[in-house]
């Protein structure tokens, strides 16, 4: 929960695979997990959402993906 609550309200791609990447070193995702979750955080998905909302709507949809997966 802590991870999460980390997160805040807003987070961008860089710190988003950083957050990814520190659950996979320590083993609360596998990689396949990860693959998936950096896919769907990725500016390319972001690409039709309004810029000043993707960094909001990505927060949301990582910490879904961390409750679902912890």
């Amino acid at each position: 929960m802590h991870i999460i609550n980390s997160i805040g309200d807003s987070i961008d791609t860089m710190s988003a695979r950083i957050v990814i990447e520190n659950c996979l070193q320590s083993e609360l995702i596998s990689k396949e997990t990860a693959r998936i979750m950096y896919a769907a955080l990725s500016n390319n998905v972001m690409r039709s959402v309004p810029v000043i909302l993707q960094d909001s709507l990505r927060a949301a949809i990582l910490k879904e993906m961390l409750l679902v997966q912890i």
